[in-house]
């Protein structure tokens, strides 16, 4: 759409009060935004409307207020994807109140993906949690699945970082504007995902996180990909809003298996028992979904090579898959102590990756 007609829709995103479902009523009324503005520069009623957004409409109606709205866009680098936009997602559209417009920082081609899973979680994940988080996410990005989640603390962010250690893409969708880093602490995380992927948003610019927003933007999480993961969450955990989301949507709903001692075992030990797809390792939505797993290497990148002989003779033992501690155990002369040590040496080194349950894999 020509760029006067989608600055109506950026207009319209902007005044507070108008959301999706008023947005449908002014488009019953109106037909498109454009014709919104008008009759609202008019200073017609708008009986669809509460008095005070209503009244909001009409002093916003200028062309100087939409020349400003663009141009603070273009200043901080800001991309607006309107609904009427061939960027705009299509598997959003479909969902219930889908965003009138998303604003976006990055690489907004990462919209058009066909191969999106999100990964979601409690803010505060055991050793156990952060573990499954990053092997999973790392082989989804290492394979070329695009990851979303939330950017927040805990699991969301540790998805995002292993997806990117991965070489993946990911996509953050945030509660508040995608100006505003949230929380403060993720600001490295923030700036990487800007460099490498997309900072995602259906809050206007300069809007501050708020509660009520966290619930709403995980509607977004669930509807952009094929299927969700929960890694950890406990009995009353927001990770529920997404899961909830996910099945008005129609996504599939993937659960990393914890220890039954565990409180944040108890959301994804629940959702298996429900009869949801258990994921221990990234193979198991691969081929979910038929996805084509990548080579292990990509061409021309060197292995590490081994620094001592057990190394080697444990990457010799990997070579035929992956295998747990105790088979490795089993097939060398190493002590229990001296395997755990070797093999979180190797681990740090990048040469083998932990997969949940003690299983290793190059």
């Amino acid at each position: 759409m020509a760029e006067e007609g989608r600055q109506y829709w950026i207009w319209l995103s902007h005044v507070d009060g108008v959301g999706p479902m008023r947005f449908k009523k002014l488009m019953n009324a109106f037909d498109d935004p454009a014709e919104v503005f008008r009759q609202a520069q008019a200073g017609r009623s708008m009986p669809m409307l509460d008095d005070a957004t209503a009244a909001r409409l009409r002093e916003s109606a200028s062309v100087e207020a939409i020349e400003g709205i663009l141009c603070a866009l273009d200043e901080k680098g800001i991309r607006a994807v309107c609904q009427c936009d061939p960027e705009y997602p299509e598997q959003l559209l479909g969902i219930y109140d889908a965003p009138l417009v998303l604003y976006a920082r990055g690489n907004v081609s990462l919209l058009s993906c066909k191969r999106m899973i999100s990964m979601v979680g409690t803010r505060q994940p055991t050793r156990y949690g952060e573990q499954a988080a990053t092997q999973i996410s790392r082989g989804l990005g290492e394979n070329g699945i695009t990851v979303v989640s939330g950017m927040a603390r805990g699991i969301d962010g540790i998805c995002h970082r292993g997806c990117l250690e991965g070489g993946g893409d990911t996509i953050a969708v945030l509660g508040c504007g995608v100006d505003i880093v949230y929380p403060r602490e993720q600001q490295e995380l923030y700036e990487r995902i800007v460099d490498r992927g997309l900072i995602l948003s259906e809050y206007k610019p300069g809007t501050p996180p708020a509660p009520g927003n966290f619930p709403a933007r995980n509607r977004i999480i669930s509807g952009l990909a094929s299927g969700i993961v929960v890694v950890e969450a406990g009995q009353r955990s927001g990770t529920l809003f997404t899961v909830d989301f996910a099945l008005d949507q129609g996504r599939d709903i993937f659960a990393v298996p914890g220890p039954v001692n565990t409180p944040m075992s108890v959301t994804p030990n629940n959702l298996i028992k429900s009869g949801c797809q258990m994921a221990t390792s990234c193979d198991d939505i691969l081929q979910y979904y038929g996805w084509v797993r990548r080579s292990a290497e990509s061409p021309g990148t060197p292995r590490i090579q081994p620094a001592s002989r057990e190394e080697a003779t444990v990457l010799e033992i990997l070579e035929d898959g992956e295998t747990t501690f105790d088979r490795i155990f089993e097939m060398t002369d190493f002590s229990v102590p001296q395997l755990a040590a070797i093999l979180s040496m190797m681990e740090m080194k990048g040469m083998i990756v932990q997969l949940p349950g003690r299983v290793y894999s190059l």
